[in-house]
């Protein structure tokens, strides 16, 4: 009988729109209930890996629209439960993600949305002990990048400087973080020219150029992107 009762709560799941990957999120936010107000008040066991396109002072910047692995290096091999958790500064949970599969080392897939904005823990329960990953930092994604054309964004916390020329260098303006701008061309040593509709200004100029220590970092397709010799 109880065999046939699961069965049909299961049929009553999915006819009802509700999946298997619905139920797995559903059963990963309930454990939140079980979790300190800060994440941070629980102990700490080795620590988070995962690809950053800049950072600075505590902050991380990680690509809007990218797919990343997030691994936590050195954690516990016993917990029965991992998920993965965004703290905001008002202390708000978001699991993002869950590793069923330990046997492999934790880790999870996540596809970056616009506008993350916190400090990202892995949380493992292991009987009566839960622990958690020491903080990266906070992370910020920013908004998606455009999908049609290759760009250029701020790989720091601090604008990015243009330049009229790679000759001369006079500054002309900049391109502020979260800000995408479309690259033109890229030269070999380097120096990449950009438009600058969505940059900041100080005197105006269709196209203007970043050094390549300008800290910045390409999205989109840039495999075609002209390269010019260096002069």
């Amino acid at each position: 009988m109880r065999r046939w009762l699961i069965i049909s709560l299961f049929l009553i799941a999915l006819t009802s729109g509700c999946n298997v990957a619905t139920w797995t999120r559903l059963s990963a936010q309930k454990s939140l209930a079980k979790l300190p107000t800060n994440l941070s008040d629980l102990p700490a066991q080795g620590h988070l890996e995962f690809p950053t396109i800049g950072g600075d002072a505590g902050f991380l910047d990680i690509q809007a629209g990218d797919t990343i692995t997030v691994k936590w290096i050195d954690g516990p091999t016993n917990a029965s439960k991992v998920i993965f958790v965004l703290q905001d500064e008002n202390l708000n949970k978001t699991v993002i993600g869950e590793d069923t599969k330990q046997s492999d080392g934790i880790s999870m897939e996540w596809q970056v949305p616009a506008h993350v904005d916190g400090d990202l823990f892995a949380i493992a329960i292991a009987g009566a002990t839960t622990i958690r990953s020491e903080a990266a930092g906070t992370l910020s994604s920013g908004d998606l990048p455009p999908a049609d054309r290759c760009v250029i964004g701020s790989s720091t916390i601090g604008a990015i400087t243009i330049f009229d020329n790679p000759t001369d260098e006079n500054r002309i303006g900049e391109l502020d973080p979260g800000q995408y701008a479309t690259v033109i061309q890229a030269k070999s040593d380097g120096w990449v020219q950009i438009d600058t509709s969505n940059a900041t200004m100080d005197q105006s100029s269709a196209s203007g150029w970043i050094a390549p220590d300008g800290g910045f970092h390409f999205s989109g397709p840039c495999a075609a992107v002209a390269q010019t010799p260096a002069r």
